[in-house]
């Protein structure tokens, strides 16, 4: 944004904007998915958020060592849930920052 003049306040703070675009389409009143309690679910939707803020903000590095037993992971695989696809899918882009455009000129 600075390097090209971009004003617009999305892309001044593109991770905070992801963070309050997330936010506000997140949603908690989903009915729980069998095979795990509400708690559990709970745990999981509050850990999806801070993973979707991440991601979507470009800079994963937060996400690193935030759940080093995969116990979060497995509930996800537990409640058979294609959120669990996409975990992994995001999993191994842990501790990347993709907030820099490089390329050749």
């Amino acid at each position: 944004a600075e390097r090209n003049g971009r004003s617009e306040p999305v892309f001044q703070d593109f991770q905070r904007a992801a963070g309050q675009y997330m936010d506000a389409h997140f949603t908690s009143g989903e009915s729980v998915p069998d095979g795990v309690t509400p708690e559990e679910y709970k745990v999981m939707l509050t850990y999806l958020q801070i993973l979707n803020r991440a991601y979507f903000g470009g800079d994963l590095r937060e996400l690193e060592g935030l759940e080093p037993d995969g116990s979060i992971a497995a509930l996800w695989e537990q409640a058979g849930d294609l959120t669990a696809l996409y975990y992994r899918s995001v999993q191994k882009e842990f501790g990347n920052v993709f907030t820099i455009w490089d390329y050749p000129n």
